[in-house]
């Protein structure tokens, strides 16, 4: 207990205390893992004891990924309680990180400066310093914390149901396609019997490809629902659901055609389209994008100076006729400007030899739309587990 972790820190000093405050919080946590062993010890022994559980040795493969799946959650778990009372117990020795006042000052420094200016909540007193700082309640907490999780529960099974109606629908293309007296036999002609085979597979790949974004704004609003107060709380909270929803909608899925459907034809055609679709959208987003946005910017500020060398009045342009400007933007014109800027991007100048680029400032207001470190992080992830 705190009481005994504290007799420890008066008799013995901070860092023997410290140690055997781990080894409390270690064994505490070990209490959970033994109750899971418990119950896959007993699945093991279920066809020894129960005649009819026969076929329980199928369900190893299942078994071994459950105890894989949850030791990831527990080892996480367990270092992120333990994360939280070092914490408080460095606060309240102060002898063992902070040792001197500078270093106190630059810390709670940081704290301040890693709130969220979008927490919502009153002035209250901080459990650790003791100093002023807004908080929100744990009842408010906990409620918000649990209607998210419901929420992410519900679109979880959504998602699942989505899924397996795709397995289920490409059962009936199969059959449909394996039947010698169909009537319709035009599909069988090449090349439609090419498309026809290969609908399913667009189809799931299309889906997924909906059910992530739809969970990546649905994630946002939800952990801005929760009103985390630092910001790295906001951005693990952000970053756990859409690791768990890519686990299910991606990795969840080839486990599942691994381990439960075992085609492994299908398992390495999925795996093989997903990837170069990935990479087709990846090098849209990361290359083609910023390029026409540049340009599109490029060409904004060539049209404005020359308005502006013609000493055009813009308001009163404005006032004459309100959607000139859109009309310019989707003109034949305009379309054949953006494409030179374009080329300005990628191509050098036939005169100096040289790409032209935008300024420093122009390329930071373009660089704060696009990925942040931790979609990096997400993609990176998402790469990593296709590989493997």
């Amino acid at each position: 207990s705190d009481d005994i972790i504290e007799r420890l820190h008066r008799y013995v000093g901070d860092r023997i205390a410290l140690y055997f405050a781990f080894l409390s919080t270690y064994t505490t946590c070990l209490v959970t893992y033994s109750c899971f062993g418990l119950i896959m010890f007993g699945l093991s022994l279920m066809p020894e004891l129960v005649p009819i559980l026969s076929l329980m040795p199928e369900l190893v493969p299942i078994l071994s990924l459950a105890v894989a799946m949850f030791s990831s959650w527990w080892s996480t778990w367990m270092l992120q309680r333990w994360y939280q009372k070092n914490v408080r117990l460095i606060f309240d020795w102060r002898g063992i990180i902070l040792g001197d006042r500078t270093d106190e000052l630059l810390f709670e420094k940081r704290l301040v400066e890693d709130i969220r200016p979008e927490f919502i909540g009153e002035i209250g007193e901080d459990e650790i310093t003791g100093k002023e700082r807004p908080v929100i309640s744990a009842e408010d907490a906990s409620q918000r914390g649990k209607f998210s999780f419901i929420v992410m529960g519900l679109y979880f099974i959504f998602a699942a149901g989505v899924i397996f109606s795709l397995f289920a629908f490409e059962d009936v293309v199969k059959a449909w396609a394996a039947d010698e007296d169909d009537e319709f036999v035009f599909y069988k002609v090449f090349p439609l019997d090419l498309v026809f085979q290969n609908i399913p597979m667009v189809v799931f790949i299309v889906t997924m490809m909906v059910l992530n974004f739809l969970f990546g704004k649905l994630a946002g609003k939800l952990t801005y629902y929760e009103n985390h107060l630092l910001r790295r709380d906001h951005s693990n909270s952000l970053t756990g659901k859409l690791t768990a929803f890519q686990f299910l909608n991606t990795f969840g899925v080839f486990l599942y055609i691994a381990f439960i459907r075992k085609d492994a034809a299908v398992l390495q055609t999925r795996v093989q389209n997903l990837v170069v679709v990935e990479l087709i959208i990846g090098n849209i987003q990361e290359t083609i994008i910023p390029i026409v946005l540049r340009a599109f910017k490029q060409q904004q500020k060539v049209d404005a100076a020359a308005e502006r060398k013609k000493n055009e009045d813009l308001d009163e342009n404005n006032k004459n006729g309100g959607g000139s400007n859109f009309k310019k933007y989707i003109s034949l014109a305009f379309v054949k400007k953006l494409w030179r800027q374009s080329r300005k991007q990628i191509l050098p100048s036939s005169k100096t030899g040289v790409v032209e680029t935008m300024s420093v400032r122009d390329q930071l207001e373009l660089d704060d739309t696009e990925d942040n470190a931790d979609d990096d992080f997400f993609e990176m992830y998402k790469q990593l587990g296709l590989v493997a």
